[in-house]
């Protein structure tokens, strides 16, 4: 009984080996294939990464490349206003300086016409220079006024309401102006005793901002302070205008006056100039008002004196 026993079990010991060694082979096969189908998933998502990096470079760089231009366009913006301020201020010194030459030469010499007449235009000249320098600014009023304020921030916020985008870049400066006004005639609840707000200018780094700041503005009348960026309120009409010399704000707050007196339908400024038209028919022709000798030839009143600013 032993032989066959024996015989068995090296049967069984050689069946269970070849079955051993088909079950090491079908492993080694898959064991194959899973490294196989590991190299192919590390390449692929290799790839993915790789193009995914490259792509991010690549608008990388082109958003380095537009800021940089930028960048370039608007120092080259404030280099040409600089120089523009540095010429118009040499200028105005020596427009000065000849003014005090002749004051000085008026307390000895007697007062001829010849000098009033020279020294009125010295005048005009240095009012024009003056407002040269403000040719990219804006002046907006009925903002109201509080401690801490962000003016940058609510200059951007009115400008979004009428429709121009502006970068904190784009402006060079803001600040309010004029001294602290009293409470508006009629104020009794003590919401409404706070301080008339005093007008906001504004300096931008471009003209074409400030053009298109005017522009719009014309059309998108009836803007107010609601949704600024201000703790509530009660709503304020906002008025964008060109920013004038005092002297220019003077002459032009008289031009409306004696406009208003004599009937006419228009008065205006333009790039830091004052206008009058008598009527909107097409043959009317616009009268450059420069001094209170034309409002007196051109309206035909007396200008009133005035102290605003």
């Amino acid at each position: 009984m032993e032989y066959p026993m024996k015989n068995i079990m090296e049967s069984f010991s050689i069946m269970l080996d070849s079955k051993l060694a088909t079950v090491k082979q079908d492993l080694s096969i898959i064991d194959a294939k899973l490294s196989s189908t590991k190299q192919d998933i590390f390449s692929e998502m290799k790839k993915e990464f790789e193009l995914a990096i490259k792509d991010i470079k690549e608008e990388f760089t082109e958003t380095t490349d537009f800021l940089e231009e930028q960048l370039k366009s608007f120092r080259l913006d404030i280099r040409t206003i600089d120089k523009k301020v540095k010429e118009l201020e040499s200028e105005n010194q020596r427009l000065s300086t000849e003014l005090h030459i002749i004051k000085s030469n008026q307390k000895s010499q007697p007062n001829t016409s010849e000098i009033q007449c020279r020294l009125d235009q010295l005048l005009v000249d240095i009012n024009d220079r003056d407002q040269a320098l403000l040719l990219n600014d804006i002046e907006i009023s009925g903002v109201p006024e509080y401690t801490g304020e962000s003016t940058t921030h609510v200059v951007q916020t009115v400008a979004q309401k009428l429709g121009v985008k502006l970068e904190p870049q784009d402006i060079v400066g803001v600040e309010r102006v004029g001294p602290a006004r009293a409470p508006g005639a009629g104020a009794v609840a003590a919401a409404d005793a706070r301080p008339r707000s005093r007008p906001l200018a504004v300096r931008l780094a471009r003209r074409a901002l400030r053009d298109e700041m005017l522009r719009n503005a014309k059309v998108r009348r009836g803007i107010d302070s609601q949704n600024i960026g201000l703790p509530e309120h009660t709503p304020q009409p906002i008025y964008i205008n060109e920013r004038l010399t005092k002297s220019n704000r003077r002459l032009f707050w008289m031009s409306r006056q004696a406009g208003r007196a004599s009937d006419w339908k228009f008065v205006w400024t333009r790039e830091g100039r004052i206008y009058a038209k008598r009527s909107d028919n097409t043959d009317t022709k616009a009268v450059n008002i420069k001094s209170e000798q034309d409002i007196q030839r051109v309206f035909g009143v007396v200008p009133t004196a005035s102290d605003r600013k």
